[in-house]
């Protein structure tokens, strides 16, 4: 306010004003400005100062863009900005905040740089840089689906969640058991636990995520089944089955064994078939399929009916019991192999005429049933004990055996799957001479002598081999010179199960005649009331009887007779027959003996029968051969050579409530009441170290003394039956002793 100003400087600068601005600083204008100043008298003055400008600060240029792995650190970096006055400043760019080097984002961050200069104790600082992007890989952890495979197929297994817009992603699987890599698709022989992970790239750099859930691969690998066989009768239907199939996701299936198809159960072949099973295990819509099974057979068997009723009806094709076949010989012209023939109550005779040499010929693998009302479906309905099925070789005048078929049934080179089962076979004649009073002991023809002739076998004769099963039979009132009831020739070997033989006779063998290593087998039989030289005659054969009861039969040595033979008989009794059993060639074993026999487990006791008969001149067929509650036979025979299913003649299972078997045809059933106690060392009577049981006798009591012991009665004994073995002896200690017995 005093005048008027005049401003000079570098490059010719000149200003009037009074504070002038300059903008747009540069360095050339650096140096001395000097200001005039004239007041309104002419008067001036003059004053100095010096401006310094400072250079642009440069702006600096940043690395590339770059990427780090998520939780990594990295040092951004630039250029232009490295003199001595300079510093290097990094902005978060969202922001403008100022960050410190090195940096850790945890997503993907754009920074950019400033350079600061201080120079002339004046700070300057650049415009921004360009921006630098840091790209966080940072992959999340996938989601993984299990799966369900069979065994041996290939599968890839998925998760979802492993993708991007930066880089390349990988899933990657890995055992769980172990953590190894493995590579897709996977063939696991057993279920198997996987886990994925998620590989991201970018420009080099590989970020991983954490593992997935753990996923199952299931595999599948039901095991093959075990098929049973069955077999049904020609128009029925079967529901095959097979075990090892169980459970949820588990079906059964069947297959055609000739062509491999498909089948539905149930089925009705017409003629016999073979089919094997696989077992289908279904989970999470995976069906999968185990090797096939055993192959079985079903055997369609075709039935026969006959029925004597029937015999003058106009339809007779034996196809029903309505259409049934009223004569037997005519049915049985009709066999094959694996036939059933069904026979209904009533008489059978094996000829109308009087030609004594017809019988019935049982074809070879043809299984004959006796014992129908007429009207079952099913062979457990029959009851052979209420309908009675007769052959009968009474062709002649009634009642006259003298005009009687030689044999009734002839069984010749049968195959083990012909059956004769649930028949009363009576009345066959072979040449028996009735007149006959008295049994020598005579030898039979020799074993060389082969073949079958009229005198053998009245009511069953098996030749030329034969191996048939004879079953549920009461062989009744045969006669023949040689086996009235059954004889054996040629090496047959016959089984004999649940039958009687009863009221036969013949000179040599009344029940069975063995020839010529005819080894048959017989169980659970009762032969009782037959006469002859031995009611079972072994010539040059070595049959094996189990729980038979030979009892009451009349002749010469009318139990077993034994020529260049050795029979196996167990858990059996003979008793009460024409003599005491003297034969030394048999191996006996667990049996009750009448007149002792050694062999593991024999008696010499009473058997305690209900109601034997006596023998007598001729047959007799009254008595009762079951057991009393006080036999020795009861729970004393050997489990070894019985099986659970095993029947009595009565039909009861064997070994009563689980028990230990009886001796002969019938199993008691209940608990016996007597008890067999004998001596094991020498000692007191009073003494219970003396004794098996562990205990001294008492009342009612079998009481054996054995060989070598001495029993010394020092007080008094009792017992209801005493037995010496050998040299086995009661001392009486003194003269207050005493020993009572018969209780």
């Amino acid at each position: 306010g005093v005048g008027t100003y005049a401003w000079s400087g570098p490059n010719l600068y000149s200003s009037t004003a009074q504070s002038p601005l300059i903008p747009s600083a540069t360095a050339s204008m650096s140096g001395t400005y000097t200001l005039t100043v004239t007041n309104e008298s002419g008067c001036t003055s003059t004053a100095t100062t010096s401006v310094t400008v400072n250079p642009v600060v440069v702006i600096p240029s940043p690395q590339a863009n770059t990427q780090i792995i998520f939780g990594a650190s990295v040092m951004l970096t630039a250029t232009g900005c490295s003199g001595v006055n300079d510093a290097l400043k990094w902005f978060q760019a969202a922001d403008n905040t100022s960050v410190t080097m090195p940096v850790s984002p945890t997503v993907t961050t754009n920074y950019y740089a400033k350079c600061q200069t201080t120079l002339n104790g004046i700070t300057c600082i650049s415009a921004k840089s360009t921006d630098v992007i840091v790209t966080v890989l940072t992959p999340t952890p996938p989601v993984a689906t299990g799966a369900t495979s069979c065994l041996g197929t290939s599968v890839t297994l998925t998760a979802t969640g492993c993708s991007g817009s930066v880089g390349t992603f990988v899933l990657k699987w890995y055992q769980n058991a172990d953590n190894a890599l493995v590579t897709m698709p996977v063939t696991s022989l057993v279920s198997t636990d996987y886990y994925a992970k998620c590989e991201q790239t970018f420009n080099e750099v590989t970020a991983v995520s954490e593992k997935s859930n753990v996923v199952t691969l299931t595999v599948l690998n039901p095991i093959a089944p075990v098929a049973s066989e069955a077999t049904i009768y020609t128009g029925n239907a079967i529901t095959l089955t097979a075990t090892g199939c169980t459970g949820t996701g588990f079906t059964l299936q069947w297959y055609q064994s000739a062509d491999n198809v498909l089948v539905t159960m149930p089925v009705s072949p017409t003629v016999t078939t073979q089919y094997y099973a696989k077992c289908a295990q279904t989970v999470n819509s995976v069906t999968c399929l185990s090797a096939k099974s055993n192959e079985v057979t079903l055997t369609v068997i075709n039935r026969i009916f006959v029925d004597i009723a029937k015999i003058a009806a106009p339809i007779q094709n034996g196809n029903s019991w309505a259409t049934a076949y009223g004569n037997l010989q005519t049915a049985l012209a009709a066999a094959t192999a694996n036939v059933e023939f069904w026979v209904a109550k009533g008489t059978y005779k094996p000829t109308t005429t009087t030609t004594r040499t017809i019988y019935f010929e049982i074809p070879t693998s043809v299984k004959v049933y006796g014992g129908f009302a007429g009207t079952e479906n099913a062979l457990s309905e029959r009851n052979f004990n209420l309908n009675i099925s007769i052959l009968s070789g009474d062709i002649g005048t009634p009642n006259l055996s003298t005009d009687n078929s030689y044999h009734v049934v002839v069984l010749s080179g049968s195959s083990h799957t012909t059956l004769v089962d649930g028949f009363t076979i009576t009345a066959g004649n072979g040449n028996f001479d009735p007149k006959m009073n008295s049994y020598p002991a005579i030898s039979s023809p020799s074993p060389a002598q082969s073949g079958a002739s009229i005198e053998m076998g009245g009511g069953i004769l098996v030749s030329n081999a034969g191996n048939p099963i004879i079953a549920h039979c009461n062989i009744i009132a045969n006669t023949a010179i040689f086996g009235g009831g059954v004889f054996c020739v040629d090496g047959s070997t016959p089984t004999i199960n649940e039958s009687t033989i009863t009221n036969n006779e013949s000179t040599f063998g009344s029940a069975i005649y063995a020839q010529n290593a005819s080894h048959f087998s017989m169980n659970n039989a009762l032969i009782v009331a037959n006469r002859g030289v031995g009611s079972i005659y072994n010539n040059s054969s070595n049959p094996r009887l189990t729980n038979c009861t030979i009892a009451s039969n009349g002749g010469y040595q009318g139990g077993i007779f034994n020529s260049q033979s050795q029979p196996t008989v167990k858990n059996s009794i003979i008793w009460g027959n024409a003599a005491p059993f003297s034969d030394t060639q048999s191996l006996i074993t667990y049996s009750i003996v009448q007149g002792g026999y050694p062999g593991t487990g024999n008696l010499a006791m009473d058997p305690q029968m209900v109601n034997p008969a006596a023998f007598g001149p001729a047959p007799n067929t009254t008595g009762d051969y079951r057991l009393k509650a006080i036999s020795l036979a009861i729970d004393r025979g050997d489990n070894g050579t019985i099986s659970l299913t095993d029947k009595d003649l009565d039909g009861n299972l064997r070994r009563f409530a689980g028990g230990r078997v009886d001796m002969g045809a019938y199993e008691f059933q209940g608990i016996g009441t007597s008890t067999l106690i004998i001596s094991v060392v020498t000692g007191p009577w009073e003494a219970n170290s003396t004794w098996n049981l562990g205990r001294m006798p008492q009342l009612g009591d079998y009481v054996i003394i054995d060989n070598n012991h001495v029993v010394t009665l020092n007080t008094t004994g009792v017992a209801k039956n005493l037995k010496y073995r050998g040299t086995g002896t009661l001392k009486f200690n003194s003269a207050t002793s005493k020993l009572e017995i018969g209780f």
